[in-house]
């Protein structure tokens, strides 16, 4: 009687479960998450799960919709699955993972911990990542044979070689692989296999299909994942990377924030030579990368001619910022292209800034127009209160926001310590501290008391929280008479959805375009 009872409990423990774990559907392949089933969906998952948290009016949602279907469909042949989780309708779940902006991608793992995926956003892109991350981070390789046939998988392949697996080095590598999703990485333990294949022990390699074809790493006693992680970012890249739609994720994604951009028809002849050459004298420094003439993005944002082929800009992307120091010295040389890059790495070179002229009519206006030139003169070189917008033409949200700047400035135009200011930062720069445009529009504060201090405005861009935020900040207080803080304030068309998708589109843009 009791063995009854307990199958008939166990039955309906069953039951419940499938009739639990029923509830996630699958769209086109993609596991559809709700509140009721998200816990359930990574329970069933102790790999981990690829969550896309989306919008349903989310543009970038809907153009990403179906590379992340074809990847599902090529996963579920893997016994792997992917998922979506609709975070304006179950907010519960969106709310564990902070989501700010549409899409948001996750690799969450058993028990709540969420990785970010920072990949491509087509099918191969996501298959690949989602193959490495359900996987051992490192696949144990056995023979000479078995690391000829890894290494043939991708153009590079990272390899490392420890006996004993338990080695703070070998710890140190396998931290590494976990971490590094855009390479495949192989561990070899055997020390026949270690000879075999002609390494050492306690080493690590980069294995690649260009320039070298190798490149080792001793891991002693002081090597930190820290260096592994150095070793594979630098030794992965081309010695010259030709700028393309495939390559811009690793040109900007990588570890360099300094690039030599070599503009010009083709790297080919004494060109290339004297390139290569300068890539190996600072190879640990800056990335050597080729802009074809095809690439009109790129020439418009640095200002580049063709006729001006072939010619050089060192771009510095440090602080959130970009700056330009611009080649002059004639001819392109190995020894001139040398001497340049050694005065940039000295710093014995001045960034190249970009700015309109100053006229009389920028100051007419309640909104003071500040130009590149003019930016010292109106914002820093007085000890008045300034709130600048950077914004660019084509940006929907600095469009939306132009009446409401305005009413701003015209309800502050009879307060003499406060200034309000636009830049636009696609025809001016400048270069000053806290200064760092990434996307559109861009709101600073800047203190009358300590320009260099400058406050980003990152609340609603309304007039009466404008207008809150300038006295709140201000360092000459006033009060505004006469006039209902209120007034005139209602939102014409903006929406709160919209906005998040914009500013994630408008960002990515602005990044893109660097």
């Amino acid at each position: 009687m009791a063995v009854q009872r307990l199958l008939v409990a166990v039955a309906a423990a069953l039951l419940l479960a499938v009739a639990v774990f029923a509830e996630i559907t699958k769209d086109n392949g993609v596991l559809v998450l709700t509140d009721d089933n998200f816990d359930e969906a990574i329970a069933a998952n102790p790999d981990g799960l690829l969550v896309e948290m989306y919008a349903p009016w989310c543009g970038h949602c809907k153009k990403l919709a179906p590379e992340f279907e074809k990847a599902a469909k090529e996963l579920e042949g893997k016994g792997l699955s992917i998922a979506k989780l609709d975070a304006t309708e179950h907010k519960t779940s969106a709310g564990k993972y902070e989501v700010k902006g549409y899409p948001t991608l996750k690799y969450i793992l058993k028990g709540g911990k969420a990785l970010d995926y920072n990949g491509g956003r087509t099918a191969p892109d996501i298959v690949k990542y989602v193959v490495k991350k359900s996987g051992p981070a490192a696949v144990p390789l056995d023979s000479k044979d078995a690391v000829e046939k890894f290494a043939e998988q991708a153009d590079v392949v990272v390899v490392g070689y420890f006996t004993d697996a338990k080695s703070a080095g070998a710890t140190a590598f396998l931290e590494v692989a976990s971490a590094m999703d855009n390479f495949n990485f192989g561990i070899v333990s055997d020390k026949s296999a270690i000879k075999a294949a002609g390494a050492k022990d306690s080493t690590v390699a980069v294995l690649k299909k260009f320039d070298e074809k190798k490149s080792v790493l001793d891991v002693g006693k002081k090597t930190t994942a820290d260096d592994i992680t150095k070793h594979v970012n630098v030794y992965s890249m081309r010695l010259i990377t030709t700028f393309s739609a495939e390559t811009s994720r690793l040109i900007f994604g990588g570890a360099f924030d300094v690039h030599a951009l070599f503009f010009a028809k083709e790297m080919a002849g004494d060109l290339e030579a004297a390139v290569t050459a300068a890539a190996e004298a600072n190879r640990n420094t800056m990335l050597q990368v080729h802009i074809p003439p095809s690439e009109k993005r790129i020439l418009d944002y640095f200002g580049i001619q063709e006729d001006a082929f072939p010619t050089i800009v060192i771009a510095e992307m440090k602080g959130g910022g970009v700056k330009k120091f611009l080649y002059d010295g004639g001819a392109l040389t190995k020894d001139s292209i040398l001497k340049f890059e050694k005065d940039y790495l000295a710093g014995n070179l001045k960034p190249f800034l970009k700015s309109e002229e100053p006229v009389d009519e920028d100051l007419a206006a309640p909104v003071k127009v500040v130009k590149g030139k003019s930016f010292q003169s109106i914002v820093v070189d007085n000890d008045k209160d300034v709130l600048m917008e950077f914004y660019a033409p084509w940006c929907g949200h600095c469009k939306a926001l132009t009446p409401k700047w305005d009413e701003l400035a015209e309800k502050l135009s009879g307060v003499d310590s406060v200034v309000i200011g636009k830049m636009d930062y696609t025809a001016n720069e400048v270069d000053f501290p806290g200064v760092e445009v990434q996307g559109f529009p861009t709101l600073l504060f800047f203190p009358g008391n300590d320009k260099s201090k400058a406050v980003p405005y990152q609340g609603a861009r309304e007039v009466a929280d404008l207008l809150a935020f300038v006295q709140k900040e201000a360092t000459t207080k006033f009060e505004l008479k006469g006039e209902e803080e209120g007034e005139g304030e209602e939102d014409e068309g903006d929406d709160e959805e919209g906005d998040e998708e914009e500013d994630g589109e408008e960002d990515e843009d602005a990044k893109d375009e660097l």
